[in-house]
């Protein structure tokens, strides 16, 4: 199934999902609070926003990924050349390349408005055009789609937890799970990771965390 994760930058979407990569990747790894261990097999990550070699591979290194399972998609080519992927036009490459890597399990999409291609984000009706291909493709193949993307400026005093993802309704309205990240006012430096939505599964409490730094081939992660 698609699910959302929102959050305001700098509060670790990214490195969140992988967490979530790992744990897929490496044999089933163990979820957060015996909560079980993930079904293992091998993801595809699409990132628009960081760099592979110098922040993707090292966040990967610092949770003993199996780098291995992993295939990280920097572009697609068809016949004008090498591009962005667009998940309007380019659905049928993306099928192709998870058959071509075999036994996917996961699809992490970081972040999903890098990859709409012209379509208008906050538009209902265009939204849905994007998004209901990769749904099912994500259902007809057993595959879990986690979208990442922003929070929009609203307060929470105005707008509803569904409301703050940025872009149109129609994100959530796709998603059967949407979790936000969000900083724990009364704890610096704690962050919070909440559910907003869920259409397969109990109610669940929410999850806190923190950043913690390691030192990968000379850099900081």
């Amino acid at each position: 199934k698609l699910t959302l994760i929102g959050g305001k930058p700098g509060l670790g979407k990214s490195q969140l999902t992988t967490f979530i990569a790992a744990a897929v990747g490496n044999r089933g790894g163990c979820w957060p609070c015996d909560e079980g261990r993930a079904r293992q097999g091998n993801v595809v990550i699409f990132s628009a926003e960081d760099g592979i070699a110098d922040t993707i591979v090292p966040r990967l290194i610092s949770v003993r990924a199996d780098r291995r399972r992993i295939e990280i998609v920097a572009g697609v080519t068809d016949t004008s050349g090498r591009k962005t992927f667009n998940l309007k036009a380019d659905i049928d490459l993306l099928e192709t390349k998870v058959k071509e890597v075999g036994d996917v399990r996961l699809i992490i999409i970081d972040p999903i408005s890098a990859y709409m291609g012209n379509v208008d984000g906050n538009g209902n009706v265009e939204t849905r055009v994007v998004l209901e291909p990769i749904a099912d493709m994500a259902n007809r193949l057993g595959i879990a789609v986690v979208a990442v993307t922003h929070l929009n400026k609203g307060s929470v005093g105005t707008q509803g937890a569904m409301e703050r993802f940025a872009g149109s309704i129609a994100f959530v309205a796709a998603a059967r799970a949407g979790f936000v990240i969000i900083e724990d006012d009364e704890n610096e430096g704690r962050l919070l990771f909440l559910r907003v939505k869920n259409n397969i599964a109990p109610k669940q409490k929410g999850l806190a965390f923190r950043f913690e730094q390691q030192l990968i081939d000379g850099g900081l992660v």
